[in-house]
């Protein structure tokens, strides 16, 4: 809701600006104010107060607790599961935390599974895992802009053991640099390397 009212903040003062709106329109929409309020650190170089408009309207956002599945219905989908890459799927989305496009858009160069990954080039200390946003050739997206780093617990590493195990087996997953690749008989290699 507050996109909204930002998008219609910046209609209205855009038609302000090129004469088709009162000037008394910016005045009802924003509360203006100096810098003299703000910390040193953020007022910038300039001497003298500078001003700043500051919305007056903010839509209320609730604090709603998230729906998430209950421990019995994640074990119910683990038992569902037919294959160690299906685990994988549905523990890096219960216990870690990852949405559908980040799971997918793993690359094994995101997977730091080890106590140290100093000689990995990563300072981050546990076993983890990188969300990055990039095009991955399938559609799939991590919807944050910003890379993050997620911690994982056991069940979550061995799971990527038991995939990896599984993984291995395909030829055609070792040409993929995707940790998910379709697993299944009679898929080409493109197939494998999309992760399809």
């Amino acid at each position: 809701m507050n996109t909204v009212l930002a998008g219609v903040r910046e209609f209205l003062k855009h038609q302000v600006a090129v004469g088709n709106a009162p000037a008394a329109l910016l005045g009802m929409l924003y509360e203006v104010a100096d810098d003299r309020d703000l910390p040193v650190e953020v007022r910038g170089e300039a001497s003298g107060p500078r001003y700043y408009a500051r919305a007056r309207h903010q839509a209320a956002v609730p604090d709603a607790p998230v729906d998430r599945a209950s421990d019995d219905e994640v074990v119910a989908l683990l038992r569902a599961c037919r294959t160690a890459r299906d685990r994988l799927i549905v523990l890096l989305m219960a216990r870690a935390g990852l949405r559908r496009g980040e799971a997918v858009g793993l690359r094994r160069e995101d997977i730091h599974f080890v106590v140290d990954a100093r000689h990995l080039g990563c300072s981050v200390p546990g076993s983890h895992l990188h969300v990055v946003r990039r095009d991955n050739g399938s559609g799939a997206w991590a919807k944050s802009r910003r890379s993050r780093v997620v911690p994982v617990d056991f069940l979550v590493v061995q799971a990527f053991d038991q995939y990896a195990v599984e993984r291995a087996r395909c030829a055609e997953a070792a040409l993929s640099d995707m940790v998910l690749v379709n697993l299944a008989p009679g898929r080409s290699t493109g197939e494998a390397r999309r992760g399809q």
